[in-house]
């Protein structure tokens, strides 16, 4: 399961799923990076290799929730541009899956 959801990018994934194991652990994580790393002072680089270490993860759903609402793969790039990211983020959650057969079945 942990394969399938956080290291393919084959298949796609309704809203529901995107936002309960695509996002919400990697919020819960982030959080507790962030005050793990502060109550141990450990420092930025520290930080910064937990983020590159959740990176793959994260981008792996979102090309699943793309392929769903029937949308190449690429657009997960937007990800990297500063707030555009974020409300990328979000509408890939907000927008309804293609209910027909589309071609990343």
């Amino acid at each position: 399961m942990f394969k399938f959801f956080y290291l393919n990018v084959k298949g796609r994934c309704s809203r529901k799923i995107y936002w309960l194991v695509g996002v919400l652990p990697f919020v819960i994580l982030g959080f507790l990076a962030y005050f793990l790393n502060k109550a141990l002072n450990l420092g930025e680089v520290a930080f910064l290799i937990i983020n590159l270490l959740v990176l793959w993860p994260i981008l792996a759903m979102q090309v699943k929730r793309l392929h769903d609402i029937n949308v190449t793969g690429w657009f997960c790039l937007l990800t990297f541009i500063p707030y555009i990211g974020l409300l990328f983020s979000v509408v890939i959650g907000l927008v309804p899956s293609s209910k027909a057969e589309n071609k990343y079945d």
